[in-house]
């Protein structure tokens, strides 16, 4: 226990409230200009006044247009993101666990 008691601090004004991630982020090619991103990962320079209009843009479809040239293109969305996807899907999903079948007698010998 303390040896007194303990006091509350109060603030004088409440903190901001959090912002959504699309609110804060903003669209940019990544590095390599491959894709668009709406990530901190970029570099420093962009964010200098005189080129940052270059660089960033508030939409995916402007970052799009103003990287690739068309209103779609290749993205990495981290305010959405999806699992990683199979090739294909399956054909049918299965009703229960997967279960290891054994076989009923191992060979005499290992094949050579």
């Amino acid at each position: 226990p303390s040896s007194s008691p303990v006091t509350s601090v109060t603030t004088s004004v409440p903190s901001p409230a959090p912002t959504i991630c699309e609110e804060r982020m903003k669209w940019h090619p990544d590095e390599k200009f491959s894709v668009c991103i709406n990530d901190y990962n970029y570099p420093p320079e962009w964010t200098n006044p005189n080129v940052e209009n270059d660089y960033f843009y508030e939409s995916l479809e402007e970052c799009c247009k103003g990287v690739f040239g068309t209103p779609e293109c290749p993205y990495i969305d981290v305010c959405n993101p999806t699992a990683n996807p199979t090739s294909s899907p399956m054909l049918s999903p299965s009703e229960s666990p997967v279960v290891t079948i054994i076989t009923p007698v191992p060979s005499p010998a290992p094949t050579i």
